[in-house]
């Protein structure tokens, strides 16, 4: 009896750790800051500054497959309306290597870290196809375990 005891004590300690480590990734479906945006006004794009977050260290998050750190809430909510049938491109630049995860309003992930076709070398970019209107959560993170202001660019391509 007292083993049974044993194991049951232990498989509850690792049920609890498990849940506790998969509440520590990005929690998809979740809102950060919302921004409403009309599609009309990505066609010149937007801009806003941003601070890229670390509270969670993404390598620990498998379902995602992604590097560096991010918060757990999006740190921004786009609200999309009228959009038009071109894709869009999300750009974080900063100088401390920041990181972008993008739910898409399918509820696909699209993740960059460093592209240098898109952004500056060490700026992620994300090319998007034509989703339409819709919620898109971005997640702007860092390489290192950093706080640091970016700017997030929106527009299409």
């Amino acid at each position: 009896m007292h083993l049974k005891t044993i194991a049951i004590a232990s498989a509850l300690t690792l049920a609890g750790t498990l849940a506790a480590s998969a509440q520590q990734c990005p929690a998809l479906g979740s809102t950060g800051s919302v921004v409403e945006v009309d599609g009309s006004s990505l066609n010149r794009g937007i801009r806003t500054e941003v601070i890229a977050g670390t509270q969670i260290d993404a390598w620990d998050c498998e379902a995602f497959y992604m590097v560096g750190y991010v918060n757990v809430a999006p740190t921004l909510t786009m609200r999309l309306t009228n959009a038009s049938a071109r894709g869009l491109e999300v750009v974080a630049e900063s100088d401390c290597d920041p990181t972008l995860l993008i739910e898409l309003p399918t509820g696909q992930i699209a993740f960059d870290d460093d592209n240098s076709t898109i952004g500056r070398g060490l700026d992620p970019a994300i090319p998007l196809p034509a989703m339409g209107d819709g919620t898109y959560n971005i997640w702007v993170g860092s390489y290192r375990n950093s706080y640091c202001l970016t700017t997030l660019r929106i527009r299409y391509r």
